[in-house]
């Protein structure tokens, strides 16, 4: 009966044949253990490249995503006409938003006889505005000669409210318009308190009367009003 591999290797003692035969029945045995594990496990390695696509995927989404989501849109540009008490009177551009005291700081700021505290330096301002610092002078006004105040004729030195001695001198005189104050408005017949106050916040907002027609934009001033008023008020 022939002998088997084995037999005759430990027959013959060869060192480098049994060294053989035992490094072929190693590989043997590894690759049935690969081959049972890959057969019983098919989805091993599958659910890595799966899970590999998966993530892949998702990082290029978040690539091709915005950060922070829309971004948002640059604030409009508005053009703004600053005038009268402030260092460089002229026309600003500005962004929507910005306030009155951006304003007057684009122009260099208020002059030393600025009334700043006659208007609202938070108020938001618009394209095409035009904002008016005025002095103190114009807000508070100063008793100039001829000044009708009180309800009452004012009277210079020497003159008479009465038609006798005072000659040219007698009666009323015009208030200036851009310089009365709200006491000296409210002496004159046919304006009160209110009708004062609104007198001066037309002029602090849109700037000086250019004519005393011009009272008619202000509210509860209508035509006839008007001309019940002009020979009480003028425009210097």
């Amino acid at each position: 009966m022939p002998l088997s591999i084995f037999e005759r290797l430990r027959a013959e003692r060869n060192p480098w044949l049994i060294g053989l035969a035992v490094a072929v029945a190693a590989v043997a045995i590894v690759g049935v253990t690969a081959w049972y594990v890959l057969r019983e496990s098919p989805s091993l390695f599958a659910g890595g490249a799966d899970a590999a696509a998966a993530g892949g995927a998702t990082e290029g989404d978040a690539a091709s995503a915005p950060a922070g989501g829309t971004a948002p849109e640059p604030a409009q540009p508005i053009y703004v006409h600053v005038a009268g008490a402030v260092v460089a009177p002229g026309v600003y551009k500005l962004v929507d938003g910005q306030r009155a005291v951006d304003a007057i700081a684009a122009a260099g700021g208020p002059t030393a006889d600025a009334a700043v505290d006659s208007i609202n330096l938070a108020q938001s301002l618009t394209d095409g505005q035009r904002l008016y610092v005025p002095t103190r002078r114009e807000v508070q006004g100063t008793p100039p000669g001829g000044v009708f105040s009180g309800g009452k004729p004012y009277v210079p030195p020497g003159g008479s409210s009465s038609g006798g001695s005072g000659g040219s001198n007698s009666g009323p005189r015009a208030v200036d318009l851009n310089s009365a104050t709200k006491e000296e408005l409210d002496g004159i017949p046919g304006i009160g308190p209110v009708l004062a106050e609104r007198i001066i916040l037309y002029r602090t907002v849109n700037g000086p009367f250019k004519s005393v027609d011009e009272l008619t934009k202000v509210s509860g001033i209508g035509a006839k009003k008007l001309q019940d008023l002009k020979p009480y008020v003028t425009v210097r």
